[in-house]
């Protein structure tokens, strides 16, 4: 099926392309009768905009848009800060757009309903929808952050791995004595960072001999430290009298699994000996914290330099970059960083 073009959505609401345009740009010098005529037209063509500055006017604008849920979290904020910098070297610009539990902002992207150009999408998703609406865009390259996608069209992706990141830091933590393992965070069925983090931690586990009780599995509204508090908390006073001997927990970050902490040491038990925590992305206070958490550490700045590079294809990006691997397939390329597991008095 051919695709619809600005000017069969004109010719639809009787209107100039300029007008349709303007309706999609959100310009108010359009009456409210119209842009209702216009934007049942992009609903009846399923109309998806091209914005790109490259056919409009014939060359690149050097923007870059970066969609993440928040900067609340600190391992959002240091990633955005990596893009700001690195783009800016190679005289790129990176517009920052917060997703957080709007899903509408997350949608006007994935739909190119902006008011102003961008040459390339890179996207951390938080909709469920949001991959599939993207495989649908063909005006601009869209690079995905964090889980992999199966089907993901020419939408590019980065990541660390997850599974083997999670099987490896289960190993670290459990022993002999080891016989309750909490994930907090855990997230079933679809792909997910979640959900592929449990994937290696239950693996781990059958590795091990270990029969893990999947209620300890335990699924949160939010990968935040009031959550791994909340939750931490809850499994405490339970009948499962979570943090005896040789227990541990598993934040699937680490906002997660310091909240766990902040939980334990108000029920003074002891960390690091009672019990092993442990996270993900390896934030500015997962070192200071007392005691400090282990955690896995993501190579940032070659995620950032990669998911640039597939975006703009420009080589002085992957120039500095490293990863472990990469395949393609179709159009679509997936680079996989490098990790390392950084071992504190938490475990």
């Amino acid at each position: 099926m051919k695709r619809a073009t600005i000017k069969d959505v004109a010719a639809r609401a009787g209107v100039s392309w300029k007008t349709v345009s303007n309706v999609m740009h959100g310009r108010p010098c359009v009456s409210p009768d119209t842009k209702d005529r216009v934007m049942a037209a992009v609903k009846d063509l399923n109309y998806i905009p091209n914005f790109s500055a490259r056919d409009i006017r014939g060359h690149a604008t050097r923007r870059i848009g970066l969609v993440i849920p928040h900067l609340t979290n600190p391992y959002f904020a240091r990633l955005a800060e990596k893009f700001h910098i690195i783009a800016n070297q190679a005289d790129y610009t990176i517009e920052i757009e917060l997703s957080g539990q709007h899903g509408e902002i997350e949608r006007r992207y994935v739909l190119g309903q902006l008011s102003r150009s961008i040459d390339a999408l890179i996207i951390s998703p938080t909709l469920p929808d949001t991959t599939k609406r993207l495989v649908k865009r063909d005006d601009m390259p869209v690079v995905l952050l964090g889980e992999a996608v199966t089907d993901r069209g020419a939408m590019h992706h980065v990541s660390i791995d997850n599974v083997a990141s999670a099987v490896e830091l289960t190993r670290h933590l459990i022993g002999k004595n080891t016989q309750r393992v909490v994930f907090l965070g855990a997230q079933h069925g679809a792909s997910s960072t979640g959900s592929e983090r449990l994937i290696g931690v239950a693996a781990e586990l059958d590795k091990a001999q270990i029969s893990p009780d999947r209620r300890l599995f335990v699924s949160s509204a939010e990968w935040s430290r009031e959550e791994g508090y909340r939750l931490t908390k809850q499994l405490i006073q339970s009948e499962k009298s979570l943090g005896k001997v040789g227990d541990v927990v598993i934040g699937g970050n680490d906002l997660l699994a310091l909240g766990a902490m902040d939980a334990f040491r108000e029920q003074r038990i002891r960390v690091g000996e009672t019990v092993r925590v442990a996270g993900w992305d390896n934030i500015p206070e997962s070192e200071s914290s007392l005691p400090s958490l282990t955690t896995i550490s993501p190579d940032l700045d070659s995620l950032a330099r990669l998911a640039l590079f597939l975006a703009v294809g420009d080589d002085r990006f992957l120039e500095r970059a490293s990863y472990s691997t990469v395949t393609a397939v179709g159009p679509g390329i997936s680079f996989v960083v490098q990790h390392e597991m950084i071992i504190r008095e938490s475990s």
